[in-house]
C-alpha cells in the first residue's frame, strides 16, 4: 500500500563545542564521584557518553518500511500486525517529521519511522483505516522526565 526509505533515526551533526561541553560535564561529574568512591557510576557515565559520541559522529542507514493491508513492516525486518498495534501519531524533530505507531507490546512500546512532510497524509488515510489516529501523543514517565532535562539542562 505505501513504502519508502528513511534514515533508521533522526540525526543532527554536533559541532566540537557540544563535544567540549558534554566532555566537560562528564569530567566534573566523574571526579565527584572518584572522590565519593562511586566508581560504578563513572563506568556508567563513561559508557553513556561513548553510546552519546557514536550516535552524534555516526549517520544513521537508510532502512525500507512498508505498510500493507495487514500490518507494518518495520525497518525492513520485524513485520508488525494490525492487532499488534494502539494507535499513531506524527511528531516534529530535528526538521523531520516522524511517524510514531505505539504496540501493544512492552518491548518495543513504540515504533519510529521518519518520513517526508508531504507523505504524511497518504500515511495518514492509510493507517486511520486499521489504526487510531491520536493528535497529541500519550505521554510516559520517561517522556516527560526526558522533556524536563532537555528544557532545564541543554548542552547546546
Amino acid at each position: 500500500m505505501f513504502v519508502w526509505t528513511s534514515p533508521s533515526r533522526v540525526f543532527k551533526k554536533r559541532d566540537r563545542r557540544f563535544f567540549t561541553t558534554v566532555a566537560t560535564v562528564i569530567l566534573v561529574v566523574s571526579l565527584l564521584s572518584a572522590l565519593s568512591g562511586q566508581y560504578v557510576l563513572i563506568a556508567v557515565i563513561v559508557a553513556l557518553a561513548f553510546l552519546m559520541y557514536a550516535l552524534s559522529a555516526i549517520e544513521p542507514e537508510d532502512v525500507s518500511h512498508k505498510i500493507t493491508a495487514k500490518g507494518i513492516n518495520y525497518c525492513g525486518g520485524k513485520f508488525y500486525f494490525y492487532e499488534e498495534l494502539k494507535v499513531f501519531f506524527f511528531t516534529e524533530k530535528g526538521g523531520r517529521t516522524t511517524l510514531n505507531v505505539d504496540t501493544k507490546k512492552y518491548y518495543p512500546g513504540r515504533l519510529y519511522m521518519i518520513l517526508d512532510k508531504k507523505d504524511a497524509e497518504k500515511v495518514r488515510g492509510v493507517l486511520e483505516k486499521h489504526l487510531t489516529y491520536v493528535n497529541t501523543p500519550p505521554e510516559t514517565v520517561l517522556d516527560k522526565a526526558s522533556s524536563f532535562a532537555s528544557k532545564y539542562f541543554s548542552l547546546e
